[in-house]
């Protein structure tokens, strides 16, 4: 993309919807997010998901502060989370009043129900076949998808203000699927809050170096990652 459609290139705060809404005596920029999944859905176009080559998100459980000072011997709250917040990446956004390109985030509660395992909870109607993938995970349906979600996930601590700000220093990069994708703005933000990263699999580095490839000859994929509100990529 070229620089001067994306303003000054890699200095462009993001545009960041953010859509929660909580119990009246909770301030959602008070909430504290404590355990952070990966949840994936296929792109746009595609009928399976291969790992990489997904729509990924990360999804955290919230706590109001008296929650998260109550825990267990092992640093968990002892009592289950009042909101499930999802941070997702999407393709670049017009900034409407001055014309240029901007990141495009999406921080927002959502519901996702009752959560059933892959393959031998599913039926007729929530399917698991596209999902090519050995590693086990609950699956829940939103936005008119059918989405993948780690059962354990890694324990963090930070507030959603806090969340919303490391977004706005991070993510900045113009939108690209080989490069600055939904994948890698998940993985910027549990780096600065100190997530170790897991050691890649091989079927992990092998789709990362297709990324490019797809990036530069699949022009569905280049619309990969819209607002899940319309049920787009």
């Amino acid at each position: 993309m070229p620089e001067s459609e994306f303003g000054k290139g890699t200095s462009i705060v993001p545009f960041i919807d953010l859509d929660v809404q909580t119990q009246k005596d909770h301030a959602p920029g008070d909430l504290i997010l404590k355990r952070a999944r990966i949840c994936r859905r296929r792109l746009h176009g595609l009928f399976f998901m291969f790992d990489l080559l997904a729509h990924s998100t990360l999804l955290f459980d919230a706590y109001s502060p008296e929650q998260a000072s109550e825990v267990d011997e092992n640093g968990n709250p002892k009592s289950p989370p009042i909101a499930r917040i999802m941070f997702e990446r999407y393709k670049d956004r017009k900034d409407p009043d001055t014309g240029m390109l901007q990141p495009h985030i999406a921080i927002r509660k959502v519901d996702i129900g009752k959560p059933y395992r892959l393959r031998y909870q599913a039926n007729e109607s929530k399917p698991s076949w596209y999902q090519f993938d050995t590693r086990v995970y609950e699956c829940f349906d939103l936005d008119g998808y059918y989405w993948t979600k780690q059962i354990h996930g890694k324990h963090v601590n930070v507030t959603l203000e806090q969340l919303v700000t490391l977004t706005e220093s991070l993510v900045q990069s113009p939108y690209d699927v080989g490069r600055h994708a939904c994948h890698d703005a998940r993985e910027l933000i549990m780096a600065a809050l100190g997530v170790e990263k897991d050691s890649s699999r091989l079927i992990s580095r092998v789709t990362d170096a297709l990324r490019p490839s797809v990036a530069a000859v699949g022009a569905e994929l280049k619309s990969a990652s819209q607002p899940s509100s319309s049920n787009a990529d």
